[in-house]
């Protein structure tokens, strides 16, 4: 069940797991993973420029027209040389339904900066940002197989 280091008959070192159904990659670095993380788990923001909502909630699944972006921290201008209006509500990413963002703008120079390397694994993100750590065996509070951790 866990990753272990093993030496291969081509003389080569690596990571062995006998159930890859149990394994997920995160294609980025861990200060990438380490800063999404605490977007996800921050109250309701843009993740490119940090525009706070004016009312956050206490989970960051919004809906559309929910949660306007914060006038004072949406200073950054758009493609039409305009500020970002205050009245637009934190979108979420089509594919992952987790990142938010205040405008396109925003949307596409994180996908450039990190998203794009994250997005299809985002949904293992949000089952850790679920995960009930407070005990010795660590469950996910929606009955999910538990978790273990592991650096190699």
């Amino acid at each position: 069940m866990y990753a272990e280091k093993h030496d291969f008959l081509d003389m080569s070192t690596g990571v062995q797991q006998e159930d890859g159904d149990l394994v997920v990659i995160f294609k980025c670095s861990m200060e990438t993973l380490i800063k999404t993380f605490g977007s996800m788990m921050a109250p309701p923001a843009c993740f490119q420029c940090g525009a706070k909502s004016l009312s956050p909630t206490e989970n960051s699944s919004l809906e559309k027209n929910e949660n306007p972006v914060s006038a004072e921290q949406s200073s950054h201008v758009d493609e039409d040389s305009q500020l970002a209006s205050a009245s637009l509500p934190l979108k979420k990413c089509a594919t992952c339904q987790i990142a938010l963002y205040c405008s396109k703008l925003c949307q596409t120079q994180h996908w450039k900066d990190c998203h794009k390397s994250l997005c299809s694994s985002m949904k293992y993100l949000q089952l850790l940002r679920e995960l009930d750590f407070t005990t010795s065996t660590v469950m996910s509070r929606k009955k999910c197989p538990p978790f273990s951790f592991g650096v190699v």
